[in-house]
This record gives structure tokens, sequence and C-alpha cells, in this order.
């Protein structure tokens, strides 16, 4: 079972979606999503968008050569100043819109970002950056990881029939899990190829004290997994099985 798709086999035309992110006052943006990683590429207000710097993609085959396509070329096709990397280094969220640790998440904060890019050009590019770190974490690292999803369940507690909003910042377990994203998709797909179905290489994840785990084989990166790949088989169809 693979909790990703590989990108070679899937069809460019079908690698995008698009998603409506709406706030409490019914506006919305639009976003769009690799359906083989979950990576946030673009957003879209209007008839303008506006696609993240990254340059993870074929030269023949970025993102904006599928996405927004009745946007035509030009100005209202916007390339950021910044990737979708949260790391330190240039031309990252974390270089222009700061720490993940000092950023607040909720539902509060997910209704401000959609009303603050509805702005269009009128917003700063750290600001910017800014609400992708919050939209990233909130849409499409819950997606990918139960846990996060948990951790945002948890901000909207239902108490005698009141809902409630409240502000969290990510802890050491979700800031890991979120770092280890990509190497933890890797071995669950290098698993199904060996023998013992365990890691080609022990990974280590933090728990909320900060504790490291190594993590060797399916067990736990399944767990923390099996949100991601749920959704992508509603997306794509059935996940290929390896047998050996």
């Amino acid at each position: 079972m693979r909790v990703m798709r590989d990108p070679g086999t899937v069809a460019n035309n079908r690698r995008f979606i698009e998603v409506q992110l709406t706030n409490d006052e019914d506006r919305f943006i639009i976003l769009a999503i690799d359906v083989t990683n979950l990576y946030v590429v673009a957003y879209r207000v209007g008839d303008q968008c506006w696609f993240l710097n990254d340059n993870d993609y074929p030269s023949n085959a970025p993102p904006g050569s599928s996405v927004f396509l009745d946007i035509p070329a030009g100005q209202r096709r916007r390339r950021l100043e910044f990737s979708g990397n949260y790391g330190g280094g240039n031309h990252t969220l974390q270089s222009f819109g700061g720490h993940r640790e000092n950023i607040n998440l909720g539902m509060t904060m997910l209704n401000e970002v959609v009303e603050l890019l509805l702005r269009g050009d009128a917003v700063r590019p750290n600001e910017r950056a800014r609400a992708f770190i919050i939209i990233i974490q909130k849409v499409s690292e819950a997606v990918r990881f139960e846990y996060i999803e948990n951790q945002v369940v948890y901000s909207m507690p239902l108490v005698d029939d009141v809902q409630y909003f409240l502000l969290f910042r990510p802890d050491m377990h979700m800031l890991s899990l979120e770092n280890n994203w990509s190497d933890l998709s890797e071995q669950i797909q290098v698993s199904q190829t060996r023998y013992n179905r365990g890691f080609a290489r022990t990974l280590v994840i933090h728990d909320r004290a900060g504790q490291p785990m190594y993590v060797d084989s399916l067990s736990f990166s399944l767990f923390s997994a099996i949100r991601c790949w749920a959704v992508l088989f509603l997306l794509m169809g059935p996940p290929t099985i390896n047998k050996k």
C-alpha cells in the first residue's frame, strides 16, 4: 500500500486540484493543491492568481501549465517571492513570514488570512508568507497527519451547544511530523518493497516534550499518515498494492 502516488504515474492534468477556502463571512479564495504530495502550489482571488516560487517541477510541466488556465498569462498570473518550504535560508516561508512556533493557528486565524489574501496585490510579502504558513498547517498538514488534524479539532470545542474557537501553536511533535513529512512518505513507500517491511533507514520523530522517538517500521508512521492516505484514496482511486 502506498501513502502517496509516484508523480511520474500521474498525468499533469490530474496532478492538481482546486479547493475553495471560505471564511465565516462566506468570502473565499481558491487553493491549488498537488495531489501527489499535498503541497499548496498557488491560490486564486477572482481573475488573479499567485504561484509559490518552487522549482521542484519539470520545466515543461510546472503547476502554472495546468492550474487556473482561464486566467491569461501576464500581470494576472504572478510568481511569489518565496517558496512553500518552511526552513531557513533565502526565499522560504520562514525567511519572509517568521517561525512556525511563534505563529498562532486556529479557525480565527484562518478566517483572517482568507480576508487578508482577498486584498490581492495590496498584501505585503511578509503578510502573504505568514498567511501561507497558517494555511499550509491548517489544510495540508491536517490532512497529512491525524495528530495535527486532532489539534485542529481540539481548538474548536463545543461546550453547552456553544462553539468556541481557540488559538494554538504547533508543539514539538507537530513540528517534527511536518519536518519529516517527505522522509516518512518516502520510507513508507520503500518499506512495501522490502522483505521485512521495515524502513531503509531509521527516522527520528520528536514527541511533545521534545524527546526523540526512533521509527524504523510502518506502525508509527502509518498511524500518523493514515488520514492523508484516505483522502488520496478518494481523490485518485485505490493506491497501488505491492506484494513481495
